[in-house]
């Protein structure tokens, strides 16, 4: 199957998928750990680290194209969307601290939060290794 070139519309929908794909995760996974009053860097983390769209998608909307559930520009946006996500995620991988650090500095100058916490996780600058997160340090 070979996919046309991509109009701007369709380049623009399926960067507007990954975005939305990334908000809904950082949503899903930190909006729990918040409720349960527990720090929320561990949650941020894991969803920066999981903001790449799976191949797993690419298969089900190929598989929906060939039985004819979707049409082939949903399974076009799919792709922008995966690509794009895999162009991005190392970047935000290498960078994810930094960008809880900014995050959360503006969270709390919205909220009026003073900043003591704040200097209290700044990053060490001090390179980090490869680690598997889960839910054991919530």
């Amino acid at each position: 199957m070979m996919l046309p070139i991509p109009t701007p519309l369709t380049f623009l929908l399926g960067v507007f998928v990954a975005l939305m794909g990334m908000a809904v995760r950082l949503v899903g996974i930190c909006l729990p750990i918040w409720l349960m009053s527990k720090d929320v860097r561990v949650g941020v983390v894991a969803s920066i680290n999981l903001a790449q769209i799976g191949e797993f998608a690419l298969v089900l909307c190929t598989l929906g194209v060939s039985h004819k559930h979707i049409g082939e520009d949903s399974l076009e946006t799919m792709l922008i969307a995966f690509v794009f996500t895999a162009i991005i995620s190392p970047f935000l991988i290498r960078n994810s601290h930094k960008i809880f650090v900014k995050g959360r500095g503006w969270y709390e100058r919205k909220r009026g939060i003073e900043a003591e916490r704040a200097a209290a996780i700044e990053d060490d600058g001090e390179e980090r290794g490869i680690v598997l997160l889960g839910f054991h340090k919530i």
